[in-house]
């Protein structure tokens, strides 16, 4: 009786990798500058419910598509916003990816035995280090491994048209995880198909599917025509900044160079498959044998494999920009190659040894990502996070971080950071980030404290450029290989109050998140003081409540624990006449009605004198005048700001 072929179970390959991936996954701190970021993306989408257009520090940040921001929000509002929550929905993704790669080695092998291309998948030591990286690159492995695998049974089963339908919605979904790498696939599939004998080519028109090419199209570019009609110069950006500046220029600084293939790639693609590193051997021996070639032609499987491999590493070894997890998808098809020597063997498909060296593999898999969130990493963003907190002694504190990016203390303090570029050769993008210079130039004369963050190389240059200025500054050393410079205001220089005045008419129904927005906009200098509401058409109350909450996590900050003085006029209710203070008493405020719907609201503060006219109906909209002077014009849903200091009013910006 002829012995039936075992593989390993699907049971053990979903227990192992799901154990290796969610082991410790939020116990390490997420790490300056790439974690943090992503995260802090998916924050701010989070809170102002702007689920399309992501931002970074509430500007545009159209780096990447929003799907990864959309699977990173999903698992912190399960499990908060934290490191746990922003890496959540990477672990589900690393199973389904070691599931489809034992699926694809079954088929591919043509034998259950083919999937220990999942279980080895799912023990990689590369692949299971990205699980627990908060990138876009787990979920870019799993979209693109999945595109792959309809693919193949497409082809290989000559089956009706789903799986070609279902690979190009995988391929337009990867599109929009991260763009165009994700069409890399296309590239090796090409190839294979253009090298295959005419009879078997035949079977590609499986995947000339009507509505998976529309649905492809739809998806991966629907995103990008939608910045594109909304905003003017993306497309440029898209293709200038994106495309071509990365693959053709050392423009971000990400390892240009064939010499970082070596350093990067090499390393990456042989010693991240340890544990398997020795399956090489025997793979290799085939490789270099004179019927391998021979046969690659009539070895269909073989010659996919590893043309799915091959051709996007020379894309990735081309390419000016290099990273490690650029080359995650490429350890499925390695894995499969890999799997080949074990898929010949006889007998159980796993032996008593072998069960403890596959144990022994999973604990030490666990314990080093137990040893990775125990060790004290120079990028570690709790830390700095930790330090900044000590700093911050008022709301009005500024943050900036000169020549290196950092996003933590905005994620884990919800404070805002302003990153800013400085000398030297890894400067950030001088387009996208103010000049250092710019900064401290605002020093002489400023209300408030400056505390910069730079790594010890810029430091010198730093200190002399803010002892030109006369500022006086202290020295604190700080964790993630950070130095601060803590520079106070002149106390003979009095802070300004600020005013912020916003008119919302009843078909706006302006948010909190809305409202918030333009709040964190307006304080890009200084934070305000005041906030006046003129409401018109819609009950203010639900406004008023949720500007007041303290609660709720669809807001920045609660404004009434900020100490901001918060006032909602509307035309159902009474105006204040009578003087209100404004601003701790500085400013007295009150209303003088001119018509229907127009309003003349008055600042006072000693002999100083500004008014803001609210323009009735068929004109709505507020102008800000000041000594007689229209100063600003504002529309339905706009936030004008009015400054008192020492020269008086003023309207800036």
């Amino acid at each position: 009786m002829e012995e039936k072929i075992q593989g390993p179970p699907w049971w053990v390959i979903v227990l192992v990798a799901a154990l290796v991936s969610t082991a410790f996954l939020g116990s390490r701190a997420l790490f300056e500058p790439s974690e943090t970021r992503y995260a802090e993306c998916a924050r701010e989408m989070m809170l102002s419910g702007n689920y399309l257009l992501p931002t970074l520090h509430h500007e545009d940040h159209l780096s990447k598509p929003p799907l990864a921001y959309w699977g990173i929000v999903a698992g912190m509002q399960l499990l908060g916003t934290n490191a746990w929550g922003a890496r959540a929905y990477q672990a589900p993704l690393f199973v389904l990816t070691a599931v489809l790669v034992a699926l694809l080695g079954e088929r591919v092998w043509r034998s259950p035995r083919g999937r220990w291309a999942g279980l080895i998948y799912g023990t990689m030591l590369v692949p299971v280090a990205a699980a627990g990286v908060l990138t876009a690159d787990t979920l870019l492995a799993f979209l693109e491994t999945a595109a792959v695998s309809c693919f193949w049974l497409a082809w290989s089963e000559r089956s009706s048209g789903r799986w070609g339908l279902f690979f190009w919605v995988f391929l337009g979904l990867g599109f929009a995880a991260k763009g165009p790498p994700a069409l890399l696939p296309l590239l090796s599939i090409a190839a294979f198909l253009l090298l295959l004998r005419p009879k078997r080519l035949r079977r590609a028109g499986v995947l000339l599917s009507p509505i998976g090419i529309v649905l492809f199209f739809g998806i991966s570019l629907g995103w990008y025509l939608l910045v594109m009609g909304a905003m003017s110069g993306a497309f440029e950006y898209f293709v200038r900044d994106e495309l071509v500046a990365r693959i053709f220029s050392a423009r971000h600084h990400r390892n240009p160079g064939l010499i970082h293939v070596f350093r990067l790639y090499l390393p990456a693609l042989t010693v991240g498959t340890l544990p398997w590193v020795f399956l090489f051997v025997p793979l290799l021996r085939k490789v270099f044998s004179r019927e391998s070639w021979g046969r690659l032609r009539t070895s269909p499987a073989v010659l996919f494999l590893f043309l799915w491999f091959l051709l996007p590493l020379t894309v990735f070894c081309l390419s000016q920009s290099k990273l490690v997890l650029y080359v995650l998808p490429l350890f499925a098809p390695l894995a499969l190659l890999l799997c080949r020597p074990l898929v010949s063997r006889s007998g159980a498909w796993i032996s008593r040894r072998g069960a403890y060296a596959l144990a022994i593999c999973v604990m030490g898999l666990v314990g080093f990502r137990f040893a990775a969130s125990r060790i004290d990493a120079p990028r570690d963003s709790r830390a700095l996070a930790a330090f900044v907190d000590r700093l911050i002694a008022s709301p009005r504190d500024e943050l900036i971080s000169v020549g290196r990016a950092i996003h933590g203390p905005d994620f884990l303090l919800g404070l805002r950071t302003e990153n800013v570029n400085a000398e030297g050769p890894v400067a950030l993008d001088s387009e996208q980030y103010r000049r250092a210079e710019d900064e401290i130039a605002e020093l002489p004369g400023s209300r408030h404290r400056h505390i910069f963050l730079v790594d010890g190389k810029r430091l010198p240059w730093l200190e002399e450029k803010v002892a030109e200025t006369g500022v006086r500054c202290s020295h604190v050393k700080a964790p993630v290989r950070f130095h601060a410079l803590v520079c106070d205001p002149d106390p003979a220089i009095p802070s300004p109050l600020r005013v912020g005045v916003v008119l919302d008419h009843g078909e706006m129904a302006m948010s909190r998140r809305t409202l918030a927005r333009k709040i964190r906009r307006a304080e890009s200098t200084l934070p305000l003081d005041a906030l006046v509401v003129i409401r018109r058409g819609a009950p203010v109350r639900p406004l008023a409540e949720r500007i007041l909450d303290p609660g709720g996590s669809d807001d920045y900050w609660p404004l009434t624990e900020r100490g901001v003085s918060v006032l909602v006029l509307t035309d159902d209710d009474p105006l204040p006449s009578s003087p209100t203070r404004l601003g701790g008493g500085a400013i007295e405020f009150f209303v003088n009605e001119k018509g229907p719907g127009e309003w003349v609201l008055n600042f006072l503060s000693g002999s100083e004198h500004a008014e803001l006219t609210r323009k009735g109906e068929g004109a709505e909209g507020i102008v800000l005048t000041i000594d007689g002077i229209p100063r600003a014009n504002a529309g339905n849903g706009e936030l004008v700001v009015l400054e008192l200091s020492e020269s008086g009013f003023s309207c800036p910006g």
